[in-house]
């Protein structure tokens, strides 16, 4: 009974998230094609928020798949609408549409705030503690605009991380819904991403012209390194690196579809930390998996190779092979690499700096859309030592004490052979943690991967152990 109840979840979840991305995809050609472009500009965050509202109160669950669609589309939506007005925003109403969807979890935090006084919340006071020190750092030094915005991409997937651990009791619910949005999204936005490396589209064109972000290759066929939806390779390989793994959890037949483009897009990232990061999950994973999920896994990873590998000998993919295979390359002589080199340099010249600074910088110093004195964008290619620029040494302190009993929650006592999918997805957190070294992991949307996921597996432990106890 418990089985066909598991699938009809499965099937209502998959259903969902098709609902949601077609009527996002139906809003978006219906509103486009009128050249109603300004007015979708403030639409969009509109509805989203009405939509991200009524689930938030009624579904809790579905809440949490609306917002990651919003997160996924949102950059897509960006693009169409600057395209078709003809001109490039800056600064983009759109852009604050997942920030406003995600916020409205700060309700939980209103309503269940007292809760974090237990020990099963501290990591998320510690966390917010640390990030709120950075923000009153940043009000200082950096003005309330540029402190405010970065609030919200610090302080977003916390809420929303703390939200999902309150629903704890929902675990079955909420790790079923998490599972379909991943694998459709992996679905939709490697598809969308080997399209746009044969084929790009003008709005996507458009941008990268526009935009100036040269990293990203150039707006012609085979030379585009995919971002796909997203804004950049960067986050796309990163979001696609947590999907992948996802799918080795996979339940249906879809899963094992979006196999192939999945990874097509994903290599054609070429994003190398990404890489690494899935290396990283995936050994984590055969460590902790007993027996028969080791063979499974296994055996979805020579399905994999068995639908990949081949494409490299075939039609235009083989540009796609070459592109992947030459970056690869530069694994083996990493030491002559220009970004490796620069990241060395930054290490050498910069972190000392930043580190011996006790107040730091604030939020809105890096991120947020600031800029240095010549214009450009202010990043840091370092995650670790953005956390001393933007909190300091207080926040920081207090910002790693909650990371570091979060993880003590997830992996003390924990029956791993249980749970495949709280396995996979600690797996994938623990990569983003490592991946630090070479840039912020924990805000914007990478940090709407990693926080919900770590608190899914902290209510896969609390949710079993409160099962175990009742039987």
């Amino acid at each position: 009974m418990s089985t066909v109840g598991n699938t009809l979840d499965s099937t209502n979840s998959v259903l969902f998230s098709l609902g949601v991305f077609l009527l996002c995809v139906c809003t978006i050609s219906a509103l486009y094609w009128t050249n109603n472009a300004v007015l979708l500009n403030y639409l969009f965050p509109f509805l989203s928020i009405v939509v991200g509202g009524l689930l938030y109160i009624t579904r809790p669950e579905l809440y949490m798949s609306f917002t990651y669609w919003i997160w996924f589309i949102t950059p897509f939506m960006r693009r169409l609408v600057d395209y078709q007005m003809g001109q490039f925003s800056a600064i983009s109403v759109v852009m604050l549409t997942p920030f406003l969807v995600t916020a409205l979890s700060l309700f939980s935090f209103f309503r269940f705030g007292m809760l974090l006084k237990k020990r099963l919340y501290q990591p998320y006071l510690f966390m917010m503690a640390g990030v709120m020190y950075g923000f009153v750092i940043g009000f200082m030094k950096n003005g309330a605009f540029g402190a405010a915005f970065n609030l919200m991409e610090w302080l977003c997937p916390l809420l929303i991380g703390f939200h999902i651990l309150v629903h704890w009791r929902t675990y079955p619910q909420h790790r079923t819904m998490i599972r379909s949005t991943f694998t459709l999204g992996v679905l939709v936005m490697g598809a969308y991403g080997v399209f746009q490396f044969i084929m790009p589209a003008p709005w996507d064109t458009f941008w990268m012209v526009q935009s100036g972000m040269t990293s990203i290759g150039h707006p012609e066929p085979f030379r585009v390194r995919v971002f796909s939806t997203l804004n950049a390779p960067g986050p796309f390989a990163m979001t696609m690196m947590a999907g992948l793994m996802i799918l080795f959890d996979g339940r249906n037949v879809l899963s094992k579809i979006a196999i192939l483009p999945g990874y097509a897009g994903f290599l054609l990232a070429i994003v190398r930390g990404a890489w690494g990061g899935w290396l990283i999950s995936l050994l984590f994973v055969i460590t902790k998996m007993s027996g028969q999920m080791r063979t499974r896994l296994i055996g979805l990873l020579v399905f994999g190779c068995v639908l990949i590998i081949p494409l490299q000998f075939f039609g235009p993919a083989s540009s796609g092979a070459e592109v992947v295979g030459n970056r690869m390359g530069t694994i083996g002589k990493i030491g002559e690499d220009g970004s490796f080199k620069h990241r060395v340099a930054m290490y050498q010249t910069r972190a000392v700096g930043f580190i011996l600074n006790p107040l730091g910088e604030g939020l809105g110093y890096i991120g947020g859309g600031s800029r240095n004195e010549d214009g450009k964008t202010r990043n840091l290619d370092s995650g670790i030592i953005a956390l001393f620029v933007a909190l300091g040494w207080v926040g920081t302190a207090l910002y790693i004490t909650g990371v570091v009993k979060f993880l003590q929650a997830v992996l003390r006592n924990r029956r791993w052979y249980n749970d495949q999918f709280a396995i996979i997805i600690t797996g994938v957190c623990i990569s983003y943690l490592a991946l630090m070294v070479f840039a912020n992991q924990v805000i914007s949307l990478k940090g709407m991967i990693i926080w919900p996921l770590l608190s899914l597996s902290l209510c896969s432990r609390t949710y079993n152990e409160m099962h175990h106890a009742h039987r």
